[in-house]
């Protein structure tokens, strides 16, 4: 009898081999995952259906190896030539990218063209920035069959602004026109562009901003690169969609952050969803070194190490700054690394994310902050998108100041006095009865700080039937000195709860030995 000859394995009856080997010792090094849903089943403490969800459950939330589940299907897929693997494409420059559709760019425009025209009835000029797209201009990046269309919204989207008035600035020509640009200027593994490229764009933006305030004279001077120190973590960075296909189907990233050659001194406060306070030079304020100072591909996002990630508001207060402007920026998660950049440039910039804003809306705080400069800053992939750009609510706080009368004064004080002692929330209650659907601003003409010296202190829009928070503010004593201490802050538009005013003799949690004198409180309602 003849001996049929075997032909030699493919690479990919090899890797399938080696995939259902890797299956089979990861199910055993986790088969304790089925023994807790195995003995309820047995006892009759569930049904079988339950049984499953349980055991699902467990291979894929606590799996030990979970991460080498993504990686090797990644790697799978790669070997396979897939140019699709797990809603992620694989782009002719190696890069990865999410898939783009089409959108309706009709909502995003007809607010932000409101929202100019509020913000012009106020004298304010606004900017809107186009961020750069991680598909080049021509689509030659993308796999054959299929489309992209990010760039065509972005041009929907400008082409309305402009017949409507609306001033813009595109980055796209700059960063992304070409396949050779969004090489150089995005990650490879992420959808945001790199810190580098933001600070490509920082002058180009600082100079049409300066256009829209002629009388004033911007100092561009911390807008050159050369004066940023760059910082470099090689093979360091897995992205958003990087971490979905692991780290063989589009590589890793190495990352690049800066910071100034020049001096700094400069605050950043976190208020409504939590207190955080950060003050001191650049580093100390700005830098949240946690998330890139230890390589966790799977678990950190370096590209957050500035600022810490995406907050509802974050406000910048820099007395030293070269140009004595407040500047209010809306954002995406694009704006970080531009943030940061700013807050070196102007005295005071407010960032709004108008996806997590649920104290007030954005013309609401425009009507607070009363900035000198308004951006909106929104990627080319989140335009169109809904998630709060659609409706900054201009129409009702435009109708709401227009019935504002005279502000009344409705609580007011000589000296509040908070000494020290070991509790770590020291307050006072500076009101005990507000009124719902009010704007209130605390006003105070000093705070003397006699022990503990803090740098800041929290205040707290309170419900006291529910023991509940509702708004935080945190006022920068060291700014205050010179710029004035005040908060602002909107009530509830309905509700029958007790709420109260609370200011404390540090941020809350942090108060423990702290003696603080406020004095001159003033309380105002507003509408």
């Amino acid at each position: 009898m003849e001996n049929k000859k075997r032909g030699k394995p493919t690479a990919a009856g090899v890797l399938t081999v080696a995939v259902l080997g890797f299956l089979t010792a990861v199910m055993m090094l986790n088969i304790r995952a089925f023994f807790a849903p195995a003995k309820a089943l047995a006892k009759g403490e569930s049904d079988f259906p339950q049984f499953v969800q349980e055991v699902q459950a467990a291979y894929t939330g606590a799996a030990r190896e979970k991460t080498a589940f993504v990686n090797l299907n990644g790697l799978f897929s790669r070997a396979l030539g897939q140019r699709l693997c797990n809603g992620v494409i694989r782009l002719d420059n190696g890069m990865l990218t999410f898939p783009s559709y089409q959108k309706d760019m009709g909502p995003t425009a007809d607010n932000l063209i409101e929202f100019n025209e509020f913000l012009a009835d106020r004298d304010i000029p606004l900017l809107y920035v186009q961020a750069p797209c991680k598909v080049d201009a021509q689509d030659e990046l993308m796999p054959d069959g299929m489309d992209y269309p990010a760039n065509g919204n972005a041009d929907e989207l400008l082409r309305r602004l402009e017949e409507g008035g609306v001033p813009t600035c595109d980055l796209r020509p700059a960063l992304s026109a070409t396949p050779e640009a969004v090489t150089e200027n995005f990650f490879a593994t992420d959808h945001h562009w790199t810190c580098a490229a933001a600070l490509k764009a920082f002058p180009i933006i600082v100079e049409h901003l300066a256009r829209l305030v002629p009388e004033q004279t911007v100092d561009m001077t911390y807008t050159d690169p050369d004066q940023w120190e760059a910082h470099t973590y090689r093979d360091w960075f897995l992205g958003s969609q990087g971490k979905r296909v692991g780290a063989f189907f589009g590589g890793v990233d190495d990352i690049t952050y800066y910071t100034p050659k020049f001096e700094t001194e400069m605050s950043c406060a976190v208020p409504m969803i939590h207190y955080g306070f950060y003050h001191g030079d650049f580093s100390d304020a700005i830098l949240k070194m946690e998330h890139i100072e230890r390589r966790d591909l799977f678990k950190l996002s370096p590209y957050c190490v500035y600022i810490g990630g995406d907050y509802p508001v974050v406000q910048h207060r820099n007395a030293a700054a070269p140009n004595k402007l407040k500047v209010v920026m809306i954002k995406d998660s694009f704006t970080l690394p531009m943030q940061a950049y700013f807050s070196t440039m102007f005295q005071e910039v407010h960032v709004l994310d108008p996806r997590y804003m649920t104290s007030c809306n954005v013309s609401e705080y425009i009507t607070m902050c009363q900035p000198d400069l308004v951006m909106v800053m929104i990627s080319a992939d989140m335009v169109g998108s809904g998630a709060g750009y659609t409706d900054f609510g201009c129409a009702a706080t435009a109708a709401w100041e227009s019935a504002l009368g005279e502000p009344q004064v409705v609580a007011e004080e000589d000296v509040i006095e908070l000494p020290a002692s070991e509790n770590q929330y020291n307050f006072a209650v500076v009101a005990d009865e507000l009124e719902y659907g009010k704007r209130y601003t605390l006003r105070f003409d000093g705070a003397e700080r006699l022990e503990g010296g803090p740098a800041s202190v929290g205040t707290l829009l309170y419900n006291a039937s529910t023991s509940s928070a509702i708004d935080y503010g945190v006022i920068d004593l060291e700014y205050g000195e010179e710029h004035g201490y005040s908060w602002s802050f909107f009530t509830p538009k309905e509700g029958g709860d007790r709420l109260q005013l609370l200011i404390y003799s540090g941020m809350p949690g942090e108060t423990a030995g702290v003696h603080l004198r406020y004095s001159g409180i003033t309380l105002t309602e507003e509408g």
